[in-house]
C-alpha cells in the first residue's frame, strides 16, 4: 500500500526554514509507514535519543506513532 505510506520526517525547525534547507542525510528505512527519516541537529526539536531509538526500533512506523507523532511537528514530503 505505497499510498498511505508516509514519508514522514520531524520538522526539525519553522516551516519556511525548512523549505530553504532541507534535511541533511535523509535515511530510507523499512516501513510501512515511513520512506524515510532524517535529522539536523541545527534545528533539532526531537531529542537526538529519541531519532536514535527511531533508527534501532523493530518497528519505525511503530516507534513513531508512539513516541514522535503525537509529541513533536513533523511534516510530510512528497516522494522524490
Amino acid at each position: 500500500m505505497n499510498s498511505s505510506r508516509l514519508p514522514a520526517i520531524p520538522l526539525l525547525g519553522s516551516e519556511e526554514a525548512f523549505q530553504l534547507r532541507p534535511l541533511p542525510h535523509p535515511l530510507a528505512v523499512q516501513s510501512s509507514l515511513l520512506t524515510s527519516v532524517a535529522y539536523d541537529r541545527d534545528r533539532a526539536i526531537v531529542p537526538v535519543q529519541s531519532y536514535q531509538e527511531l533508527l534501532r526500533a523493530a518497528s519505525h512506523g511503530a516507534y513513531f506513532n508512539r513516541h514522535i507523532r503525537s509529541l513533536f511537528r513533523y511534516v510530510l514530503l512528497p516522494p522524490v
